[in-house]
């Protein structure tokens, strides 16, 4: 089973969660560079950082590995539950590791990791464009956001789980709760967080840091259990498009 994959941000390299096991290969030809083994136990998360020179694997054995891009290993750190989501601050050397029970911040200036407990299991995690937000989304329908000093600055409450999320530059999705048609779309500078929830609901939300309010823009039935959100095209372009996957086994552009 593949769990979760990541390319580097030059485009050169791919790696995978998949068994115990991360597999380093070369993008552009498809070959296995390496099978690199860090866990005793499945790996659920793997991640890229921004600069390129670093990524990171989290697993069921508790464990978050960060590598070399070479695929060497650097060092381990643990939490007390399997480790759902490892994401990487996109401005800085900062890994977010998200596990059953609690997430934490690693830097490399760091000697011990910086952790929080949270209320339920976390199944989905996302940093804002200029890396100071991040968003964790729960098994029990919060999405709790954090600042750098990991402190909660705002939460949302759905009613079912948040198995995806993602912050948007740009790009509002005009109400459309018949499902039927495709949903309406206009760019501004606003950057939204998008909350993809079991309850069968895109939702777009607006942040305020200054305050710790948070609007909700827009929301669409969208009739299939949302898995995943990624943005294709410039954000900024006509040509943009929301891509998201889910349950119903189809990928659907707004």
């Amino acid at each position: 089973t593949i769990n979760e994959v990541a390319f580097s941000p030059d485009g050169t390299r791919l790696i995978a969660a998949v068994g115990n096991r991360v597999l380093l290969y070369d993008a552009e030809s498809g070959n296995l560079l390496d099978s690199l083994r860090g866990h005793k136990d499945t790996v659920l998360s793997v991640d890229f950082s921004a600069c390129g020179t670093r990524f990171a694997s989290g697993g069921a054995d508790r464990v978050v590995v960060i590598w070399k891009s070479s695929g060497q290993g650097l060092l381990k750190f643990n939490h007390t539950s399997p480790v759902q989501r490892v994401r990487y601050n996109p401005s800085m050397l900062q890994l977010a590791s998200c596990a059953d029970d609690d997430f934490g911040y690693w830097t490399p200036e760091q000697k011990q990791v910086q952790k929080d407990k949270v209320p339920s299991k976390i199944l989905s995690a996302c940093w804002n464009a200029e890396g100071s937000l991040l968003a964790i989304g729960m098994q029990n329908g919060t999405v709790s956001v954090r600042n750098l000093k990991i402190e909660e600055i705002c939460r949302i409450d759905r009613t079912q789980p948040v198995w995806c999320l993602a912050f948007i530059m740009g790009i509002v999705t005009t109400s459309n709760n018949s499902g039927k048609s495709p949903a309406n779309t206009t760019t501004t500078d606003t950057e939204l967080l998008m909350v993809g929830c079991w309850d069968k609901t895109m939702s777009s939300y607006k942040v305020n840091t200054n305050n710790g309010s948070v609007t909700k823009t827009s929301e669409r039935n969208i009739k299939f259990y949302p898995t995943s959100i990624n943005v294709t095209g410039g954000l900024h372009s006509k040509n943009s498009f929301m891509v998201i996957t889910g349950a119903n086994k189809k990928c659907i552009l707004f």
